[in-house]
This record gives C-alpha cells, structure tokens and sequence, in this order.
C-alpha cells in the first residue's frame, strides 16, 4: 500500500493538472469576441452596476453633483460681479452720507458763527466799567465811547499807547485815538488763537483754560493791557493770565 505522504503528493499533482487546465480554457474563452448582443447586455450590466454602486454610496453621490469646472468658473465670475455691484452700491452710498455730514457740519459752523457773532454784538452793547484782572483781581476802571470803544482809566487820567507802543497816562480825551481799547470777549481756544500774537510761544494748554475771558486791545497796535502783580504794561498778546480780563458792569470799589 502506497503510504499517506505519497497519496498527497500524488493528490496535490492532480489539483494543479485541474487548475492548469481551467486557466487555459478560460484564456480560449477570454479572447473569444462576445457577439453586439453579448458584448452590448455586458456594458449595461457594467452601468446598472455602478449606478447600483452610486445610490448606495453618498460621499459619490456627493461627487456626482460637483457642477462642471465651467459651471464652477462662471458662479464665480456672477458672484464677483455682484460682489462689486454691491460694493459700488456702498462707495456710492458712504459718498453721499460723508456729503450729507459736510453740509450738517458747514450747516453747525454756520450756526456757531451766527451765534458768536450774536455774543459778540451783545457783549458789545453792554457798558461796561471795570475789567478785573486774573492775575491778581486787580480791578481798573473804563469808561465806554461808543459800540466797544472804551478808554482805560489810570491815576486820574486815560491810558495812552503809540503805534510803536509808548504808553503812558495823559488827560483823558475821547477823541483821541491813543487812548481807544476794545474789550475783546474770548469763548474757546479757537478765538484765543487767533488774537495771540503769531511770533509768540505756546506756554499753556489753552484747552485747559476757564473760559469765556477778554482781552483789552489797543487801537493804535493791537498790543494787550497786561497786569502783572500790580505792574501795568502794555505788550504784545501771549499766552499769560496777565493778560486776561473779566469785565463788569458794576462800579469800581474805592480803596
């Protein structure tokens, strides 16, 4: 008798002679040319099969909606359009709001304009008598002329200042144009600016100020009262406290 280990030597020749054969005939059969009919219901078969495929499958049902690279360019190209018709639409808009803001701000300065320059006519028609100074309280006397046109009274007589600023007390004489000061009424720093001298230095934040004041100007060169102390002198308008005058209606207390 043929021992165990040679029957499966023999068996396992017999299984590879099977498989041999099998792989040729299925080679004969594969170059075979299938009939249209065949050759047709295969490549339908082939289709079902990945249609079945798809609608089981939802991450290629998602792909097999991607639009074309067409579709996809021009959605971008309408989406950019609208996107710059939309932002012209706001240039346009914030154009016209900024516009509409110049004109209510012109519309405001005009308004403050109207309104300082009614202050300036009421402080103007009132008469005033005595300009009381910041720096120490020291208060003179002025006596009105006409409009804003006052004299400053001084040691029984009128202060006088030359147009190369020479001052000094002289017999009061309303007609003489030396002895003419303008009370000028400051309410920001803004006005203050603009009547300080322009070769000046800046000293103070002028923000910081307590305001409305005056200035008492000369006629003659524009040259401001100055009170320093108790010395009165006649320079230049700076940015000092010196310079700096509440006037009043009221009559000047004797000492």
């Amino acid at each position: 008798m043929l021992k165990f280990e040679n029957l499966l030597i023999i068996l396992f020749i017999i299984i590879i002679f099977i498989c041999i054969v099998r792989n040729i005939k299925e080679k004969e059969s594969f170059n075979e040319i299938p009939p249209d009919e065949v050759l047709a219901k295969k490549m339908q078969n082939n289709i079902d099969d990945i249609k079945n495929v798809i609608e089981h499958n939802t991450l290629l049902q998602r792909i097999n909606f991607i639009p074309h690279l067409d579709i996809v360019n021009n959605y971008e190209e309408n989406i950019n359009k609208y996107l710059n018709e939309k932002q012209i639409e706001v240039n346009n808009h914030a154009d016209s709001k900024r516009e509409q803001i110049n004109q209510l701000e012109h519309a405001i300065e005009d308004i403050r304009k109207q309104l300082r320059e009614k202050n300036i006519k009421d402080e103007f028609a009132k008469q005033y008598k005595v300009v009381k100074s910041y720096n120490n309280g020291q208060e003179l006397s002025v006596l009105k002329k006409q409009f804003n046109d006052y004299m400053v009274l001084l040691n029984n007589g009128c202060l006088s200042v030359s147009r190369n600023n020479n001052y000094k007390v002289t017999a009061c004489n309303s007609d003489d144009p030396t002895q003419s000061f303008k009370i000028q009424p400051i309410y920001n720093k803004t006005e203050y600016k603009n009547h300080l001298d322009k070769n000046s230095r800046r000293l103070i934040n002028l923000g910081e100020l307590k305001y409305p004041f005056a200035l008492v100007k000369s006629e003659s060169n524009n040259n401001c009262l100055k009170n320093f102390h108790g010395k009165l002198s006649v320079e230049p308008c700076v940015e000092s406290n010196g310079q700096m005058w509440q006037p009043l209606m009221k009559e000047r207390k004797c000492k």
